[in-house]
This record gives structure tokens, C-alpha cells and sequence, in this order.
């Protein structure tokens, strides 16, 4: 029938119509056998990725002064993935706290948060350093929850953020103070 089909479209005769399909077909097979070959044989070679990999790219490092850039620039919504204690005592300016943990809580301020998280700003997201850790797993989680653009992490922290004289708030007993 599909045949009978593609006749009417194309006007051609069967056994002519035949022909265009087996060539067509000769064609993508030997294409992917290429594709394949110069694949094996390329020194880099194209890699078969899985979408957790592919996701993962959609995840940034950059540098406390890049931050800063996007800070001054007001393009991004700063978001400290620590615990809401560590958040209380000192933070980025206009930062929100959505802690990396995988709880009730966490999903709450996400919640809280949706249109922030969701809006046009890029996210930045930091804790207390490299080794911390908590930026990159609430960044796999916005991921894994369907967020699909660019997610940034400041490197090395806050703690770099303020070594490098940054704005901080800090929580005392006179309340927010800025350094």
C-alpha cells in the first residue's frame, strides 16, 4: 500500500520506485558502517554519553570574579546550598538558601522558589568550597528535576568570594551587617 502510495506522489513506475528504495537504503547502511569505522579509527573518536553525562555539562565552574560579573550585571540569582544555620551566620547578598539535602525541606524551598529558580536569571549556586560538595549536588538535583539551562558554581566558595574582599552579609547581634 505504501508503495502504491509513494507511486501516486512520485509518479514513477514499481519497479522504478523499487530501485529508489533500495538505493536509498544502500545508502544510510553504508553511511552508518562509515560512521562507525572512521569512529574506531579516529584518535579521539566520537563517545557514546549517557543523558546523566550530557546533563552534567549543563553544570559550570567559574571563578569567584566571573560571580562578580554576573552579580554587577544583576543576571543571575545567587542560591547558597549550605545548611540554613551556616546561611544565618554569613551569605552573598540577596542570596537564597536552598540547602543540598535530600529532604522534604529542600524540596519546600525549591517550591517556595519556583519562579526564581525557573525565571530568565542565570543560577549561581556556591558553598563553602571545592571540597564542600553540597553546590554540585543541588545542581544535579535542579537538573534531574527538569531544569535544563546553564548552572554555574562558584569554584572555590564563599570562602574565596569574601577572601577576595566581597560583599557579605552577616547575621549578629546588632542583625545584617555588610562587610
Amino acid at each position: 500500500m505504501l508503495k502504491k502510495i509513494l507511486e501516486k506522489i512520485f509518479k514513477v513506475e514499481q519497479e522504478e520506485l523499487s530501485s529508489i528504495i533500495k538505493d536509498a537504503a544502500s545508502i544510510i547502511i553504508l553511511s552508518i558502517i562509515v560512521g562507525f569505522g572512521v569512529n574506531l579509527f579516529h584518535p579521539k573518536g566520537f563517545s557514546f554519553i549517557s543523558t546523566s553525562v550530557q546533563k552534567s555539562k549543563n553544570i559550570i565552574y567559574i571563578s569567584s570574579e566571573e560571580a562578580k560579573i554576573k552579580k554587577e550585571g544583576m543576571i543571575a540569582l545567587f542560591i547558597d546550598s549550605r545548611q540554613a544555620d551556616e546561611f544565618g551566620i554569613s551569605r552573598i547578598p540577596g542570596a537564597i538558601n536552598i540547602p543540598a539535602v535530600m529532604s522534604s525541606i529542600s524540596a519546600k524551598k525549591m517550591q517556595e522558589n519556583f519562579e526564581n529558580l525557573s525565571g530568565p536569571k542565570e543560577l549561581v549556586i556556591y558553598c563553602d568550597g571545592a571540597s564542600c560538595g553540597s553546590s554540585q549536588t543541588l545542581a544535579e538535583t535542579l537538573i534531574g528535576m527538569g531544569y535544563s539551562k546553564h548552572i554555574y558554581i562558584i569554584k572555590n566558595g564563599i570562602n574565596e568570594w569574601e577572601s577576595m574582599g566581597m560583599p557579605v552579609e552577616r547575621s549578629g547581634a546588632e542583625g545584617i551587617k555588610n562587610k
